[in-house]
């Protein structure tokens, strides 16, 4: 049973963000770029040092998420925000939930998403992401 549609869930992702990539077919099979497997490696080690015996999960119900991935920023970058889509910053996020099976079996729950992408700030941030889901009246 979900929680009640004002209660959230809120946790930090340590993992430094990267986007999903898209696969490259060859005849020796399937690749993806070398950031989008090591966001899955450093995900799923982050999931076994993690106690995730208190965390919901969610069956039929429909869930809000919101998303503030904190990118490290590279020395000689003049950018003012990070370089990445952030739809695709989003795919690899959701990609490792469902994979992991741990909130849902299937994203097709995630009815709404906010997202934001930023540099952290380098004295006082660490790289990673603030995920919160929610249960909202629908």
């Amino acid at each position: 049973m979900a929680p009640t549609s004002t209660s959230n869930f809120t946790l930090f992702i340590p993992v430094e963000p990267a986007p999903a990539s898209r696969p490259k077919v060859s005849r020796y099979g399937v690749r993806y770029a070398k950031s989008h497997m090591q966001y899955q490696h450093d995900f799923r080690r982050w999931l076994e040092e993690t106690n995730t015996t208190d965390w919901p999960r969610v069956d039929k119900e429909l869930v809000s998420v919101d998303l503030e991935y904190l990118c490290t920023k590279a020395r000689t970058s003049r950018l003012i925000t990070p370089r990445y889509d952030l739809d695709n910053l989003i795919k690899l996020t959701l990609d490792c939930f469902t994979s992991s099976k741990l909130l849902w079996a299937d994203d097709v729950t995630v009815a709404s998403i906010t997202a934001h992408k930023r540099f952290r700030s380098p004295e006082d941030e660490e790289a990673g992401t603030w995920f919160s889901m929610s249960w909202p009246d629908y």
